[in-house]
């Protein structure tokens, strides 16, 4: 049986170096890591998301391969539900942290939505995907990403979330969040990194000062989310 192992990562800019001093707690050495788990994301100490995009895409690729091979015994609407059980959640899990990244970081991922559309569409590999996408009714990656984080921003500003998020939000003329005011602007703190511009309480006020005020403005979550991915959908 293996003993419990405890590590820790030193995340640090990729332009700059440097060795964090060994670490022991009650005589127990803890050793440094280049990348590590927390809550199902995997970490690297310069926050790429490379190791966690390539662990999802191995596993969302093996799903997609064991669907094509039993895709000619199901109709499309059995296909959907098994990609997006097996893949599309996996592509979703934890992307809210992907923010910010390039788009040569999030490719293999819409790779592998691309390759998902096909297998329930049964298109060829050199087929245009783009319309099968808008048929399906699939937000790109990148959108499924700005997605959660607006999702979670309408929750903060409605009490629907966690104290702590919300307490990353203010209004530029108000410091108290109250229903009446979720149609102003947000006020984004100042960042000098791009770390700092990746975080919550950057991304949200950014994206949600982008958003028509009839979408701030709804009055339950799923009517949120209904005219939140009309409007994503569009504006790609």
């Amino acid at each position: 049986m293996n003993a419990p192992k405890t590590e820790f990562i030193n995340i640090v800019s990729a332009r700059r170096s440097g060795t964090v001093p060994e670490i022991t707690i009650d005589g127990v050495r803890i050793s440094s890591s280049e990348c590590i788990r927390d809550l199902g994301a995997w970490l690297d100490k310069n926050m790429t998301m490379q190791p966690h995009i390539r662990r999802v895409c191995k596993a969302a690729n093996f799903s997609l391969h064991k669907i094509g091979r039993i895709r000619k015994y199901l109709d499309q609407a059995s296909a959907e539900r098994l990609v997006h059980a097996f893949v599309s959640s996996r592509l979703d899990m934890n992307n809210g942290i992907l923010y910010g990244l390039p788009e040569n970081a999030i490719a293999p991922l819409q790779r592998v939505q691309n390759t998902a559309a096909r297998v329930i569409c049964r298109k060829r590999r050199y087929e245009h995907i783009t319309p099968t996408l808008k048929a399906l009714h699939w937000l790109p990656v990148r959108s499924r990403i700005e997605f959660k984080i607006l999702l979670m921003c309408f929750k903060a500003l409605n009490g629907l979330a966690p104290g702590y998020l919300a307490s990353m939000l203010r209004f530029g003329t108000s410091e108290r969040l109250t229903r009446s005011c979720c149609s102003e602007r947000l006020l984004p703190p100042r960042s000098r990194t791009k770390f700092g511009d990746r975080s919550f309480r950057h991304a949200a006020p950014t994206l949600w000062n982008k958003l028509p005020s009839h979408i701030k403005e709804a009055q339950s979550v799923n009517q949120f989310k209904r005219l939140l991915k009309s409007f994503l959908f569009n504006s790609k």
